[in-house]
């Protein structure tokens, strides 16, 4: 059974924010048990904070493989697509000038290659985080609004300031290189 593209993609996505989500799962609840085995306390006390540190610790290693395996086959499948498409165009039209058709191939291989890289290393974490981000916001003001104020910060800074900074004052250094 194949799924289209778009199924994939938000499938990876959503598997993504699972990883990041049991990620944070495993770093507040093995901390927790460091912190509440300090006082020696009865084993029995600790026994859940263990199962939980086994549970996020195997449910980020599935999700991320599943996200991987996904989001790599959709953009390749997508890729494949494209690359067949734009060769026969390129086919078509340059059909009697070898040299410019070995050029403008180089480039055009070089440009998909960019593509790939761009869903996989860009939108797909970009978006997989937003989500793990307003997941754990809503974690914590079900626990408590006023603990909130500490991950909504921290994601307003790390979602919003940083990204803006980077396209601020790296992007026309970027475009310069290139």
């Amino acid at each position: 059974m194949k799924i289209s593209q778009r199924t994939a993609f938000a499938i990876a996505i959503g598997l993504g924010a699972f990883a990041l989500v049991g990620g944070t799962g495993l770093t507040v609840s093995s901390a927790w048990l460091i912190t509440m085995a300090s006082a020696h306390p009865p084993i029995l006390l600790l026994g859940v904070s263990i199962v939980l540190v086994r549970f996020f610790g195997i449910f980020r290693s599935i999700a991320r493989y599943g996200e991987r395996v996904i989001s790599h086959e959709a953009i390749f499948r997508r890729l494949t697509t494209l690359r067949v498409g734009l060769f026969q165009s390129f086919s078509r039209q340059l059909s009697s000038k070898s040299g410019e058709i070995s050029e403008r191939t180089k480039a055009l291989v070089d440009d998909v290659e960019r593509a790939q890289e761009f869903h996989l290393r860009v939108s797909l974490p970009g978006i997989s985080a937003a989500i793990a981000g307003f997941i754990t916001v809503g974690i914590a003001l079900w626990i408590n609004p006023i603990i909130a104020i500490f991950p909504l910060s921290t994601y307003l800074i790390l979602a919003i300031f940083i990204p803006w900074a980077v396209r601020k004052y790296l992007d026309p250094i970027s475009v310069e290189i290139e």
